[in-house]
């Protein structure tokens, strides 16, 4: 195995469901803004060099401090896939002009919960990346160990990285886009809470009732999000219809 873990756990995995989550909510971004602008693009570019930096600082991490973790040969051969998809993606970022975009909300209530969503994704990603195991240890029942922080660390990064899109979002001049980017936070927050709720009955051995307030959190994110969506929608509509009528 490249992990020398000797049994893994419910913990484990589900941190790596939730890192899954971010994934496909990645992949489901990139996919349906493929043939966007060129100030979208950028930011989905922005995205991928951030998470590929992000995660080349925890694999460093671990080389240096918990070089027993993981194989070296494994460790080198996911470093050079970092490097490699980041020189690709520092090409075609510098091929766009690392362009931002020039439109600026002016809805009050989307312009607070695309800020307010950035800024939550940069607390959590960094308090993952930063002390995993003090935000673990109230809510587990196992004792953990360096694999466990390892993982949380990695789950962190996509944490850290989503947060560009609602950033940058604020500044893309087609509304439909906007709304791509929302259903990719609701995306990813349903999930996350569907890997919640598995975990916490699933691993109910490994899990305390702390973790409800985890669950209770990804919950209102999950609502938050949802009503963006909704009122979104529900603006582009309007804006159709008056365009029909005149």
């Amino acid at each position: 195995e490249s992990l020398h873990v000797q049994e893994t756990d419910g913990v484990h995995w589900h941190l790596l469901r939730c890192i899954g989550c971010q994934h496909i909510g990645a992949g489901f971004l990139i996919y349906k803004l493929r043939n966007s602008s060129v100030d979208v693009l950028s930011a989905c570019h922005i995205v991928r060099i951030l998470e590929l930096i992000s995660v080349l600082l925890v694999l460093v991490h671990c080389s240096a401090e918990t070089p027993n973790l993981i194989h070296p040969n494994y460790l080198k051969i996911a470093k050079y896939w970092c490097y490699s998809w980041l020189a690709m993606n520092f090409c075609l970022q510098t091929a766009h002009r690392w362009s931002l975009g020039e439109t600026v909300i002016t809805n009050v209530m989307e312009n607070i919960l695309f800020q307010m969503d950035s800024l939550v994704c940069v607390i959590i990603g960094v308090a993952w990346l930063a002390f995993p195991e003090w935000l673990l240890h109230r809510q587990v029942r196992i004792h953990l160990g360096v694999s466990h922080e390892f993982c949380a660390r990695l789950m962190g990064t996509d944490f850290l990285t989503s947060s560009v899109i609602s950033s940058h979002a604020l500044h893309w001049k087609k509304p439909t886009d906007r709304l791509i980017a929302i259903d990719c936070r609701s995306l990813i927050c349903t999930l996350t809470l569907a890997a919640q709720v598995w975990s916490q009955y699933a691993y109910s051995d490994h899990w305390n009732v702390s973790h409800w307030v985890g669950i209770s959190l990804i919950s209102s994110w999950t609502i938050t999000a949802l009503l963006l969506r909704y009122h979104s929608a529900a603006q582009i509509k309007q804006t159709e219809e008056k365009m029909k009528q005149h």
